[in-house]
């Protein structure tokens, strides 16, 4: 950690009820730019921490009243003082005294005497580790949401996607993309009637080898005037579908410097219905 700036790395609760460790101690981590705080026994402990929760305690175990023990256990059953560091500090240098600190949610166990270094060593690390566990969580989070968000997007394209396939599918025209030479690119809707040839047959394949040659000439020449133009093109031809003779429109219009969109209608009923009126016309 850098120590030649004057901001504050991180704050620390001392407890300790020998007021000349805690001078000891307190004199060494400021002159490390450190924020120190200090508190005398367990209750006084409880409520610093729980007041402004610091980023690690140096903690006592041997204090009348409430020792370190009790005093980690409260502040790891309570979520806002849970993930503090704590490290442990006692004159005790037996293996159960050690055990115990680490089951009531100690992060370390310091003998006294100690030596400074040592303590300066011991809070770098776990504070490192702290900042770690954070940016960790920090990342999870925002992970967390952005697949959150991914699965949002990817739930109303699909919806979107589909909604566009049953509306294309819905459709009675035929929709085609040709490219300049008159090949079939693509079928947007496969469901229609008027398919002269199933959609398989079609991708890849000249208008000439699908329709007759009448109307294959019509709807390339209708492409090419489209692509020339730039401007949507309107032709008309008559292809035997079942259950007979159908009369189609095609609406071609560019899209890309050499691809055009094409959606053939049957106009057969219209047609039938301007003739009989002028028929009617003409009898008139």
């Amino acid at each position: 950690m850098d120590t030649n700036s004057d901001e504050l790395i991180g704050d620390i609760l001392i407890v300790d009820d020998k007021l000349e460790n805690i001078r000891f101690l307190s004199d060494f981590l400021s002159t490390q730019k450190y924020q120190v705080r200090k508190a005398i026994n367990g209750q006084s402990a409880l409520r610093a921490a729980k007041s402004l929760p610091p980023d690690l305690i140096l903690l006592d175990i041997n204090m009348p009243g409430m020792g370190g023990y009790e005093v980690c256990e409260q502040l790891k059953q309570d979520p806002e003082t849970s993930e503090i560091p704590i490290v442990f500090l006692s004159a005790g240098n037996e293996v159960s005294d050690k055990v115990q600190a680490f089951q009531v949610g100690g992060a370390d166990y310091i003998t006294k005497p100690f030596q400074l270094e040592e303590i300066l060593a011991r809070v770098q690390i776990h504070l490192k580790v702290k900042n770690l566990q954070k940016n960790l969580e920090i990342r999870d989070r925002e992970l967390q949401e952005t697949i959150a968000t991914l699965q949002q997007t990817q739930a109303a394209l699909a919806a979107s996607e589909a909604e566009l396939r049953a509306l294309l599918n819905s459709m009675t025209e035929l929709i085609l993309i040709f490219d300049g030479e008159g090949k079939y690119l693509k079928i947007a809707n496969t469901n229609t009637k008027l398919l002269y040839k199933p959609n398989e047959e079609r991708i890849g394949r000249h208008l000439s080898e699908i329709l007759p040659q009448p109307q294959a000439e019509i709807l390339l020449n209708g492409i090419q005037q489209a692509l020339q133009t730039n401007q949507n093109v309107e032709v008309e031809y008559s292809l035997i579908l079942d259950p007979g003779n159908t009369e189609l429109r095609a609406s071609i219009l560019p899209i890309l410097p050499n691809i055009v969109l094409c959606v053939v209608r049957d106009i057969s009923e219209r047609q039938a219905a301007l003739r009989e009126r002028k028929q009617q016309e003409e009898a008139c």
